[in-house]
């Protein structure tokens, strides 16, 4: 497509227009040009179709290009691979990302570790206390719940809920209310137990 387009005001966008129909481009150059797109109004869709690429392409680039500047300068000198930055963008938090990548030695920086390291402070959709509470109730009570936009196209995108804390807050509560029915039947005692074999807990 031909488009006619002042000049000075619109440098990032015949850039980015010339450097991905014509040519591959440095990826953090990609990365920021979408991302001054974005802050200038144009939405990922818009930007998918004006560029020829998917909207899920530009919404990894998207989520890429907000990982925290140190990391990205990382990149930009070859001492941090996309994959790299794409398993730390599980999360925003940029204090988070950067004490993965650089606390960690370098044969500790794959991708599947780093990865690890990021979500272990969360927990999965498919989780039995997730299944117990309920991911409506989780979010009801302000909990956050992201999604892995680069998990390759014939997986499953699994779903992570970011607050394990309110999660098993909201459990202990459920069952809680589940034992003071039971106690109300007149048993001496009742406890609740979120882990484990009931068991092999109590006397």
């Amino acid at each position: 497509p031909c488009r006619v387009i002042a000049g000075d005001d619109n440098a990032a966008e015949l850039s980015l227009a010339e450097n991905i129909v014509r040519q591959d481009m440095a990826v953090h150059e990609e990365l920021e040009a979408f991302q001054k797109l974005v802050d200038a109004g144009e939405g990922p869709l818009a930007i998918a179709a004006r560029f020829g690429v998917s909207a899920n392409h530009v919404a990894r680039r998207l989520k890429l290009a907000r990982v925290s500047p140190r990391l990205m300068e990382a990149l930009k000198r070859e001492e941090a691979t996309l994959d790299q930055l794409a398993a730390l963008a599980l999360t925003d938090d940029h204090a988070t990302q950067e004490k993965a990548f650089f606390d960690a030695p370098d044969w500790a920086r794959t991708p599947e570790r780093l990865k690890a390291q990021i979500m272990q402070a969360h927990i999965l959709e498919t989780d039995k206390l997730v299944r117990f509470v309920g991911v409506e109730a989780y979010l009801a009570k302000g909990g956050v719940v992201i999604t892995d936009l680069f998990a390759e196209a014939n997986e499953d995108s699994p779903r992570y809920l970011t607050d394990r804390d309110l999660i098993v807050r909201l459990a202990a509560a459920k069952l809680g209310a589940t034992a003071d029915a039971v106690a109300s039947e007149g048993w001496a005692w009742v406890e609740i137990a979120l882990e484990g074999v009931a068991w092999s807990q109590f006397p």
